[in-house]
């Protein structure tokens, strides 16, 4: 994969919800550790500060968003509403340039942190990554990720596919499948049709 995660908006309450939980958390664990060494007598050095509740929320706020959010246990007892689509992703692509005469195998990578998300996409002649994404999942029976992206044509493509921006939209029911749609703009105005399956 080849690019930096980006952050993502999503329509769901867990985006601020989690900022409080944690929040007050590390409030506890501040006061917790500060009632911990006054029972003991024990005194810091002077150069080694005991962790202030930012400091707390710091540490948990970095495992919560690498780790903790994709634990089934976490997100059950966090009601954590925003998919994992973490993984690899397997399928076809066909468009409008050809008027879908063709099926092009495509590789997707989707990293995702908890705040961050970065889509990249492969296939024999062009390369695309995510530049902003947002979930939508509020619709009634359409969850989705809409995300927009730049397309670098690789040294084998045709001479008229020039590097251009587009736009993507991912339904999925489950995070094991899912069917896009997307449009290409200036320099390629062409459509066309997306299917995934996750592989890992």
């Amino acid at each position: 994969m080849n690019g930096r995660l980006h952050h993502y908006t999503a329509d769901t309450s867990d985006r601020t919800r989690i900022h409080i939980v944690l929040f007050i958390v590390s409030v506890a664990a501040a006061w917790a550790l500060g009632s911990l060494f006054k029972y003991f007598k024990i005194e810091p050095y002077w150069w080694l500060d005991t962790p202030s509740v930012f400091g707390f929320y710091g540490v948990f706020f970095f495992l919560f968003n690498n780790y903790l959010w994709r634990n089934t246990f976490f997100r059950k007892i966090l009601f954590i509403e925003t998919p994992d689509l973490n993984g690899i992703y397997e399928g076809e692509i066909s468009s409008s340039y050809d008027n879908f005469q063709t099926h092009k195998i495509v590789e997707y990578e989707i990293q995702q942190k908890w705040n961050k998300i970065l889509v990249f996409s492969e296939t024999e002649t062009s390369s695309s990554k995510s530049l902003t994404a947002a979930f939508s999942l509020l619709e009634v029976n359409r969850r989705s990720l809409v995300f927009n992206y730049s397309n670098t044509p690789k040294v084998n493509a045709v001479q008229t596919m020039n590097a251009h921006c587009g736009f993507a939209d991912f339904y999925f029911e489950t995070t094991n499948a899912i069917v896009g749609e997307f449009f290409n703009g200036r320099g390629r105005n062409t459509y066309g049709k997306i299917i995934l399956r996750k592989q890992r």
